[in-house]
């Protein structure tokens, strides 16, 4: 919580922020050591989480961190995963996470932010070697996300999700589709580097995605987190 509220918010393209250290260095070790073996995974493909018709060219593979979705996990996994999820999923993190875009959830919502109903949603993710993710400015369900880095090493720091501006100046999009890399400028990529968090408001501009990676033998450990609204 500390790490998070202290962030400076960066206001251009859009709100943002990332921020190091997130987690007491011992408890982040415990996540690393922790990690579910592939087999505990299932693909985006089988989730239902984004169109089949696209599903099938995307190497991410998913953990619902929701009890009832933990059941393939061995027995300390199991305790460990459902532990974390409570804390994840919980009130005060939501809380916090929307008191840190504030301003910018009273500019998106107007008068409509003290009566809305907000809901977590998150999950623990293992990108593959083929993973890529074209420019997009996320669900338009999704109010916020932050996305916590889960690597062993800080070898890779160029693996981390990059923030994009459009070369038509006036492009906007309120979500869905993903669109071509040659059609942005990448302004920013947020480090993937250990125990580190990169947080955004969604907005019709805020245009997010991974680049190719570089090598065949690498992946992404993440846990995204999203809160949810009408």
């Amino acid at each position: 919580m500390y790490s998070i509220i202290n962030a400076p918010v960066r206001s251009y393209p859009y709100p943002h922020f990332y921020t190091e250290n997130v987690f007491p260095e011992g408890f982040y070790r415990e996540i690393i050591s922790s990690l579910p073996q592939d087999d505990d995974f299932q693909t985006i493909h089988d989730s239902g989480r984004i169109a089949k018709s696209k599903a099938a060219k995307v190497d991410r593979h998913i953990i619902t961190l929701r009890d009832g979705h933990l059941d393939n996990l061995n027995d300390g996994q199991k305790a460990f995963w459902s532990s974390l999820s409570a804390m994840i999923n919980s009130e005060q993190l939501a809380n916090v996470a929307l008191h840190k875009f504030l301003p910018s959830l009273k500019e998106k919502f107007g008068d409509s932010l003290p009566t809305r109903s907000f809901q977590p949603d998150a999950l623990l993710i293992r990108d593959g070697s083929d993973y890529k993710l074209g420019p997009h400015s996320d669900a338009p369900h999704r109010a916020l996300v932050l996305i916590f880095y889960l690597p062993e090493t800080e070898a890779h720091p160029e693996l981390g999700t990059s923030i994009y501006r459009s070369k038509n100046s006036d492009f906007r999009c309120e979500g869905g589709p993903h669109h071509k890399f040659e059609d942005f400028h990448r302004v920013y990529t947020a480090p993937y580097v250990a125990n580190s968090l990169f947080g955004f408001v969604k907005t019709a501009n805020s245009f997010r995605g991974v680049e190719p990676m570089p090598d065949q033998n690498l992946r992404r450990e993440l846990i995204h987190y999203f809160l949810r609204t009408e």
